[in-house]
């Protein structure tokens, strides 16, 4: 199966310290939190359609493709978003240097990173096209994530705007 597992661990996951001048803008603005996930949908949006494009062709040409994995890979995706969006703001590592696949530690949080394999797991451990009931793992802890995120907002935004600031 192929997911949009490289870009989140790779970018998503980071994607402020990416975009510093952007999130310092908005911060400087005075952007609320949900003006931070519309620009972050948009930056992200049309590599996560393109990478679902290529894998449909792909397993499609290789004879594997399952109509589930429609499913899957749409709750995958807002799983990683929230852990993504979430990640961005209390884990965010300043990226000076262009994207390196070399160097993983420079580009986001090991942290977030096991956060967002975490809901691989089921599908790696079980064999998903036996039912859909696997889907409701993800799909929990990404509630549980993005419920914790609107609670604890205005901390999470002051840590954010800390780090943000103190890496110039």
């Amino acid at each position: 199966m192929s997911l949009p597992i490289t870009s989140f661990t790779f970018v998503y996951n980071n994607i402020w310290g990416y975009f510093k001048a952007t999130a310092k803008n908005m911060i400087i603005a005075g952007s609320p939190l949900e003006i931070f996930l519309q620009i972050f949908l948009k930056l992200i949006w049309l590599s996560i359609i393109l990478d679902f494009i290529v894998s449909i062709i792909l397993l499609i040409v290789f004879d594997y493709f399952k109509w589930l994995f429609i499913l899957w890979f749409m709750v995958f995706s807002i799983y990683a978003l929230s852990i993504a969006f979430i990640g961005s703001f209390i884990k965010y590592l300043p990226i000076d240097k262009p994207l390196s696949f070399f160097n993983v530690k420079r580009n986001s949080s090991l942290f977030i990173n096991i956060i967002t394999l975490l809901g691989v797991l089921p599908f790696i451990l079980f064999d998903y096209t036996k039912g859909i009931y696997y889907l409701l793992f993800p799909i929990i802890l990404s509630l549980i994530f993005l419920k914790i995120l609107w609670v604890l907002k205005k901390t999470i935004f002051k840590i954010f705007k800390k780090k943000l600031f103190q890496f110039n």
